[in-house]
């Protein structure tokens, strides 16, 4: 029993530190949430990657152009207000050091509102699939999962 306790004491920090999640950060500014708009002329969009086992241990980075929006661990959502209109995001998913990330278009028209993206990731492969969901769905993801740390 002695000999268990021992043990448990001294792998339990081991794994809490191979569990931490994906570094999750925005690089843009997050929007006042106190407010729906912060222009009746602009786009909201929360990009929310939920929780999930597969490709959990590799950053998902957002890109609008050529700027990086932000990147997401698994759990977490970043949110980002622009102009409302042409939207294409860049969607990059990391891999292990010798394989490339894979790469995903968002691109739509987008009139001004509020919108929910969920970023799931298909398994087999690891490419990103962005999907729009509606405001109910949305915000019970958001409900579940962290803010990304805005850098």
């Amino acid at each position: 029993m002695r000999l268990t306790l021992v043990s448990s004491i001294l792998v339990l920090p081991l794994l809490a530190t191979s569990c931490r999640s994906v570094d999750s950060y925005q690089s843009v500014p997050m929007p006042n949430r106190a407010v729906e708009l912060e222009s009746t002329t602009n786009m909201r969009t929360y990009f929310i990657r939920p929780d999930a086992a597969a490709w959990s241990r590799f950053p998902l980075r957002i890109y609008n152009g050529p700027t990086e929006l932000g990147s997401l661990g698994p759990g977490s959502y970043m949110c980002w207000e622009r102009p409302a209109g042409h939207l294409l995001v860049r969607l990059v998913q990391e891999r292990e050091a010798k394989r490339s990330p894979i790469e995903k278009l968002y691109d739509r028209q987008m009139k001004p509102g509020v919108y929910y993206v969920v970023i799931g990731i298909a398994l087999a492969e690891g490419i990103p699939e962005p999907t729009l969901v509606s405001e109910e769905e949305g915000r019970a993801l958001l409900a579940i999962s962290e803010a990304a740390e805005v850098r």
